[in-house]
């Protein structure tokens, strides 16, 4: 089987998110969170990081390529979509990629989060908004190959026990 989301790389003539599908190999689809039964604390202990919280209300999250800090204001569905975010942006933006400009880098990090919440059936209300938002200030620069942001999702969902 394959593993299916659909993501939101374009615009149509009405400024709206136009969904396109991508297709990442022979991937297994995964069980949804529900299915895992797994609680925000368990998948923390397979992270392979250190995770903090702090009483932030400015920001949700930020990482630094070490660990990773997160707003404890933030319910456990957005700690787990902050959590994804991150750990994309340390995956992707940490390694000899930090020539990327900023708009690029959080669209790249929040589609991971968006790709990994939606293969657990978490619903993350504000991605749609977030992923606009960076999209508008990064439209002349789009997303060319998304594969490495499926293998991304797909690499931290697996490390979760997901897959």
């Amino acid at each position: 089987t394959a593993l299916f989301f659909t993501v939101s790389p374009g615009w149509d003539d009405h400024s709206t998110l136009v969904k396109r599908s991508f297709h990442v190999g022979d991937t297994i689809v995964p069980q949804s969170w529900n299915d895992k039964n797994m609680s925000f604390n368990e998948l923390l202990q397979k992270i392979d990081c250190e995770v903090q919280f702090e009483n932030k209300t400015f920001t949700k999250g930020w990482t630094d390529g070490e660990k990773i800090v997160i707003s404890s204001n933030c319910s456990d569905n957005e700690k787990i979509a902050v959590l994804f975010h991150e750990l994309a942006h340390m995956k992707l933006h940490y390694k000899g990629n930090e020539e990327i400009n900023r708009a690029t880098k959080e669209l790249e990090a929040e589609t991971v989060s968006f790709l990994c919440c939606s293969a657990l059936g978490l619903t993350n209300e504000e991605s749609g908004a977030y992923i606009t938002n960076w999209y508008k200030e990064n439209a002349s620069e789009t997303i060319k190959n998304s594969n490495h942001l499926l293998k991304c999702a797909e690499d931290i969902l697996k490390s979760v026990g997901v897959f």
